[in-house]
């Protein structure tokens, strides 16, 4: 998975947040932690240093007890470890007893308590607090207790604090790529099946993993929305298909009717172009049913499939050879450009698709104009272009013309019934590319990009394919005219 998606994604947000508040509490409780723990045992050794300075007071004031030396010397008998150290001094600081050996330089505090250092026997400095306490006859008494063990719970305390602190933000941010993968997979499994669905596979539905979560709540409302709308398009498209089947036989009748009454003898000339007119009008008619009808058979799959491999030069030369003759009845040439490749596919469709556009820029393009069609390979495409130097299509009307029988107003006059363009778009998704147009300045330039492999196809859906009948120049006309 891509580090900086997943980065970019609210899951990951949402952990970042998650890591800020958790780091920040696990602050504020190791800080507090550390303020009583050291505050604790600060009060222990100050109880202890206090105790043992009563002792010796009481200790001096009991008649007939030991003296002061003997005490001193006694308790320091009791620490070879040197934890608490004693030093008896004169009033002009000549040391008397002790395991100092002279009065250390220190910094009295406003508590009342003295602090000093002393060097251990292995090169370490010892921090001391003690106090002093006045002798009779000016002498004084220092009695201090080693704060190594304050220290080195505080020190403690600070590596466990930065440890504490750096697993739990490791293990934050890896619950955090984890949530956010997981999320992520089953976003992508829906974005997946939507991008599916908008190529044309109506079938398809989003994953349910069957554990009733939020996600498969969200699932099954979409697959029932997309059922509900999969049954709307069926209606329609069974509609459109009804429609132009009941139409098209009554149609065939009346037009061979139409000719059998244009061929009678002495009927006038004016009433025979009349029937002849109207034939033309049947046949635009019966070519809007036929195009009808294949645009629903390629979008619902009710028919067997042809697929080949297609060598798509040749079918660009058998297009180019049918419509250059049409081309130059009209003073259009029609020029082939390089066409050289092979893919997959209903090879009938694409002569179908080419056709039609051949046919629509060959209808649009005025007269002394030129017709490109050419061909160019992208790689796992290939593109198919027919330019022409007609009217074109505005670009804010481009994706409107592939809409069935939607014409735009810059061929108004010129015969169509807009659905040109709807059934190269239809047999474009069918064998999963596109349809996209471009300005040809002046003109529209078509480009069919078509996948070169049939594992690029959509599966089996509601685009699905069609007859295998071709008709080269198909009347229904251009999209836009």
């Amino acid at each position: 998975m891509n580090p900086l998606r997943l980065i970019r994604t609210s899951t990951f947000q949402l952990a970042w947040w998650y890591m800020g508040i958790f780091g920040s509490s696990a602050m504020i409780l190791i800080g507090y932690i550390y303020w009583e723990t050291s505050g604790y045992i600060e009060q222990q050794t100050n109880a202890t240093i206090s105790a043992e300075i009563r002792g010796l007071t009481e200790q001096f004031r009991q008649p007939g007890g030991p003296g002061v030396e003997a005490v001193i010397r006694e308790r320091i008998a009791r620490d070879p470890a040197r934890s608490t150290l004693y030093l008896l001094v004169t009033a002009d600081e000549r040391p008397v007893l002790g395991n100092l050996p002279a009065w250390p330089a220190g910094e009295p505090g406003g508590d009342g308590w003295y602090h000093f250092t002393q060097v251990g026997q292995n090169g370490q400095t010892i921090p001391f607090q003690g106090r002093i306490v006045p002798i009779g006859g000016g002498q004084r008494l220092l009695v201090a207790k080693e704060l190594s063990t304050l220290a080195a719970t505080r020190e403690l305390i600070n590596r466990v604090y930065i440890l504490a602190l750096a697993i739990g933000l490791s293990l934050a941010l890896l619950g955090g790529i984890l949530m956010s993968s997981s999320v992520t997979r089953r976003v992508d499994a829906i974005n997946r099946a939507s991008r599916e669905i908008m190529a044309g596979r109506l079938k398809r539905r989003m994953p349910v993993r069957g554990i009733n979560d939020e996600f498969d709540q969200l699932a099954g409302n979409l697959n029932a929305m997309l059922d509900r709308i999969d049954s709307l398009i069926d209606s329609v498209r069974a509609v459109t298909d009804n429609i132009a089947h009941d139409l098209r036989t009554p149609l065939t009748r009346l037009r061979g009717r139409l000719e059998n009454l244009a061929s009678q003898p002495g009927i006038s000339e004016a009433v025979r172009s009349e029937l002849n007119a109207t034939i033309t009008d049947a046949d635009h008619l019966l070519a809007t049913f036929r195009a009808l009808l294949r645009i629903a058979r390629i979008e619902s799959g009710t028919h067997d499939e042809a697929w080949t491999d297609i060598d798509l030069g040749a079918l660009l030369h058998d297009a180019w050879e049918l419509y250059h003759a049409v081309g130059e009845e009209k003073d259009i040439t029609v020029h082939l450009g390089a066409a050289t490749g092979h893919m997959r596919g209903d090879r009938d469709l694409i002569f179908q698709a080419v056709s039609n556009l051949l046919d629509n820029a060959i209808k649009y393009s005025p007269a002394g104009s030129e017709v490109r069609l050419e061909m160019r390979d992208d790689g796992g495409h290939l593109t198919i272009a027919v330019s022409d130097q007609g009217p074109g299509v505005p670009e804010a009307e481009r994706g409107k013309v592939v809409d069935r029988f939607y014409r735009t107003a810059s061929v108004t006059g010129i015969p169509g019934s807009g659905l040109g363009l709807s059934l190269v778009n239809a047999i474009a998704r069918h064998h999963g590319g596109q349809l996209m147009l471009a300005d040809n300045a002046p003109g529209l330039r078509v480009l069919l990009e078509l996948p070169k492999t049939e594992a690029a196809r959509p599966a089996a859906g509601p685009e699905t394919s069609v007859s295998n009948t071709v008709q080269p120049a198909s009347p229904a006309g251009r999209s836009h005219g």
